[in-house]
């Protein structure tokens, strides 16, 4: 019997991405606190499937997403500073806890101090992470276009 193997935790979703998701979570229940299904629709999707699950996890990855119960879920106050901050430094402030959130990305910003890695540098790093060859590009895409978008954002410069 072969062993199925698994990548590290990390968000498929890029951060812009993940801040419009959490924008629709937001418009249509505050801060309540939801059942996952609910929040689900929020975000456009008929209920629960394996997608709309990974983009809520993905969401708790920024912290812009926590539990609120037994299968229950809220926006954060993170995301709120993100979307209705009272200045533009407690926006940047949000964006970026945002993005040191997840454990692999604060490693990889540590690893690439000096700007963001090219494609390839960051593959080889990510295949030494434990990465499968399947979870590469999501990963790898998630963490440039949310750099991306950071820096389109004026919250870093690389």
């Amino acid at each position: 019997m072969s062993v199925r193997m698994r990548s590290p935790s990390y968000p498929s979703t890029p951060l812009g991405q993940a801040i419009e998701l959490i924008g629709k979570i937001f418009s249509s229940e505050r801060t309540n606190p939801v059942d996952r299904e609910v929040a689900a629709q929020a975000m456009g999707y008929v209920g629960m499937t394996g997608h709309s699950a990974k983009l809520l996890s993905n969401l708790a990855q920024y912290g812009l997403l926590e539990k609120a119960g037994k299968n229950e879920v809220r926006v954060t106050q993170r995301a709120l500073s993100i979307l209705l901050p009272d200045d533009p430094q407690e926006r940047a402030e949000g964006l970026w806890a945002a993005i040191q959130e997840p454990a692999l990305f604060q490693r990889l910003s540590d690893r690439f101090e000096d700007g963001l890695p090219s494609r390839t540098a960051l593959k080889s790093v990510l295949l030494k992470e434990g990465f499968t060859d399947a979870a590469i590009p999501p990963a790898a895409n998630a963490y440039l276009e949310s750099y991306e978008f950071l820096q389109h954002e004026g919250v870093c410069d690389s």
